[in-house]
């Protein structure tokens, strides 16, 4: 039962984060149901009506957004491959979603100070997701591009009203044990819908347009399920602080994520450092993104279901089935320290896209297979440690204020990047940017133990918490 326990804790963090649902703002991982720095059963799941109905609305919802993450997942490969999209357009497409978290906190500021969410996560699920009908019946990507970034924009809406009903209709005891079976039918239908599409595109590269409409269909109930699930128990004292937020006006609460994170650097010198070093990993991931794409279709012609077989199965499955394992490791470890590891452990996937570009095999798909298992284990490290890192660094302080600046700091660099990828990924080939890639994780790595063996030794050399 123990061994369960803790497998459920670590598949709750890894997955969650797979999927995008990081927690923003005001929200943190137990604010959203999940206490996973003190996760304990309470015996028997002993549901009350209001429990079920809302845990029936929720598995549901979750079927809907599996379907939806796996259907997009190779919306890049399909602008590059089948719509003929300049390498610009790919840069855009595969780092929107990075530079729309910065929209997730404002979310968050909103739905909070709103009693009831149903009204507004479902104009969101209509304007953001079915809009991608509109997308599917165009052929070129500049004009698929706008509703695909209506998507994206309003994913954080549906997301936060997503916790919030999660937070309020679920007693604490019992809240990562249903999240749990949530998380695991989401990742069900994103595995089968990433590899479904796979294939239905290899049949016929047109079906993206189907793709795409069911893509916002499923958005779309998704939402209409969620505006359904009505909150039993408000928290007062949370709607109480939103609306103390929206009387500060629209300025205030538009520079508001920035104070924050100024504040709490000027505050933590070590949080600080250690946000530094993951936007130096963040930046060498970003980079290398736009690049898997062109990589994958124009040099190693991969098909469509080699791709999601890469991309979903194998990396998406192997983190579920390691993130137990990984998770007992974080437990024994400094997280700075075991940060700097699994970094270090990353480092061989863009080595494995050098050796596969020199080598040039007959049969490239295996090597990439080969690249996305070994990938997969220091990358359920890193989700372990980008979802639970914050934890480590508030200690006894309102861990809200950390995970908002580390969702902030995606977003910063997600746009700092979409920049300069934009122009670099005319100017370098995949091997550079897979190098610039390398280089940036083995830096990371190594500041990370800096950081630990300067601040986090004892006097005899070995590791503190």
């Amino acid at each position: 039962m123990r061994r369960k326990k803790i497998k459920d804790r670590w598949q709750i963090a890894a997955i969650s984060a797979i999927s995008r649902r990081h927690f923003t703002g005001g929200e943190t991982a137990r604010g959203a149901g999940v206490d996973i720095g003190r996760y304990r059963w309470a015996g028997e799941l002993n549901l009350s009506a209001e429990e079920r109905k809302t845990f029936r609305f929720i598995l549901a919802a979750a079927s809907f957004t599996g379907l939806v993450e796996g259907l997009i997942l190779l919306m890049p490969e399909v602008a590059r491959n089948t719509l003929a999209a300049d390498k610009t357009y790919i840069s855009i497409l595969t780092l929107m979603g990075a530079t729309t978290q910065l929209l997730a906190t404002y979310w968050s500021d909103y739905l909070d100070g709103l009693p009831d969410k149903s009204r507004t996560v479902l104009l969101a699920g209509f304007f953001g997701r079915y809009g991608l009908v509109f997308g599917a019946l165009f052929s070129r990507i500049e004009y698929i591009l706008p509703f695909y970034l209506l998507f994206v924009m309003t994913t954080p809406a549906v997301l936060a009203a997503q916790h919030s009903v999660v937070q309020a209709n679920f007693r604490a005891a019992i809240r990562g044990k249903l999240y749990s079976y949530v998380v695991r039918i989401q990742m069900f239908f994103s595995l089968s819908a990433a590899v479904v599409a796979g294939f239905w595109l290899d049949a016929n590269p047109q079906n993206y347009r189907w793709i795409l409409m069911l893509a916002a269909l499923g958005g779309f109930f998704e939402a209409f399920i969620l505006s359904r699930a009505t909150i039993a128990h408000p928290l007062p004292e949370v709607y109480a602080r939103a609306q103390a937020m929206g009387d500060r006006g629209a300025v205030r609460r538009l520079i508001r994520p920035w104070r924050l994170l100024g504040r709490l650097f000027r505050e933590d010198r070590q949080f600080f450092l250690f946000e530094v070093n993951f936007f130096i990993y963040g930046l060498g991931f970003m980079v290398m993104l736009p690049f898997l794409t062109l990589f994958f279709v124009n040099d190693l012609k991969l098909a469509y279901s080699q791709i999601s077989l890469a991309k979903g199965a194998i990396l998406q499955g192997a983190v579920i089935l390691l993130a137990p394992w990984m998770g007992r490791l974080f437990d024994r470890q400094n997280p700075i320290l075991y940060t700097s590891y699994v970094c270090l452990m990353i480092a061989v996937f863009p080595a494995m896209l050098v050796a596969t570009a020199l080598a040039q095999p007959a049969h490239p798909e295996w090597m990439i297979y080969i690249a996305y298992g070994l990938f997969s284990v220091g990358w359920t490290g890193l989700i372990i440690a980008w979802n639970l890192g914050a934890m480590f660094f508030a200690k006894s302080r309102d861990v809200s204020r950390y995970t908002g600046a580390h969702v902030t700091m995606v977003g910063l660099r997600g746009l700092l990047v979409l920049f300069v990828s934009a122009w670099l990924i005319n100017v370098i080939t995949p091997v550079t940017a897979f190098a610039v890639c390398l280089a940036c994780w083995l830096l990371a790595s190594l500041m990370l133990f800096l950081q630990w063996h300067r601040f986090y030794t004892k006097p005899l050399g070995e590791p503190g918490r």
